[in-house]
């Protein structure tokens, strides 16, 4: 994502970075500037979700029934990327991407292509 927003620089892209513990590894979180420190662009936000609501409200939405959102066995939604167009209100349940995909790494073409054509 850091190279997608550094290949965009200056275009009115937001991102919102959340953190989750998913692996052992994540019991205990990382300071502001741990995370901060992987995508390090100023439209990027970071959020760190200890109780994983995020991910049990994305797998609420009756969309995520279209779609292999990651969440399996855990419940929880991690190295997602989703992608909606300016405007777009989270009211009622989570709202369906227009754009979406797993893992990040991978997904990272198509994301790429959704922003360039809605710049």
């Amino acid at each position: 994502m850091a190279k997608i927003l550094h290949k965009h620089t200056g275009a009115p892209i937001r991102a919102f970075v959340v953190w989750e513990p998913v692996i052992w590894t994540d019991r205990l979180r990382p300071s502001d500037r741990a995370l901060a420190r992987h995508v390090t662009d100023a439209r990027a936000v970071h959020y760190w979700d200890p109780s994983k609501s995020l991910s049990m409200e994305i797998l609420r939405s009756s969309w995520t029934r279209k779609y292999a959102v990651r969440g399996g066995s855990t419940g929880t939604v991690w190295d997602w990327v989703a992608c909606y167009p300016p405007g777009v209100r989270w009211e009622g349940e989570f709202p369906e991407p227009a754009e979406q995909g797993f893992p990040v790494v991978d997904a990272k073409d198509q994301v790429a292509g959704w922003i360039n054509l809605h710049l």
